[in-house]
C-alpha cells in the first residue's frame, strides 16, 4: 500500500480541553477537524475504553487506553473518532484547533 502524505501549512493552534464519559454505547468525542489532540483515559479508571471508527466496540477497536493511558492523533474530525467501554470511564481531551 502507498500512501501520499501532503502537507498542511498550520497556523497558531488554538488549545482547548474536554472532558468526556463514555457509555456503553459508541459516541463521538466531539465535533468539527482538530489539528492535533492527545486523548487520555483517566487515572481513576476501572474499565479499558476503546477508540475507534463508527462501529468501536470492546472486541473491534482500533486502540485501547486502559486507566492514565493516552494517545497522539493528528489531523482528526472528531465526529469520526468514536469511544467505548464498560460505561462511566472518563477521557481527557487536550485539542489544538488552526486558528
Amino acid at each position: 500500500m502507498t500512501q501520499t502524505w501532503k502537507a498542511r501549512p498550520l497556523g497558531p493552534l488554538a488549545i482547548e480541553h474536554s472532558t468526556v464519559t463514555v457509555a456503553a454505547t459508541a459516541a463521538a468525542l466531539g465535533t468539527g477537524d482538530v489539528a492535533a489532540c492527545i486523548v487520555q483515559a483517566a487515572a481513576t479508571n476501572s474499565g479499558t475504553v476503546y477508540l475507534g471508527g463508527e462501529g468501536v466496540t470492546s472486541s473491534d477497536y482500533g486502540i485501547a487506553l486502559t486507566a492514565g493511558s493516552s494517545v497522539p492523533i493528528d489531523y482528526v474530525d472528531l465526529s469520526t473518532l468514536y469511544a467505548v467501554g464498560a460505561g462511566g470511564e472518563v477521557l481527557h481531551l487536550l485539542i489544538g484547533r488552526v486558528s
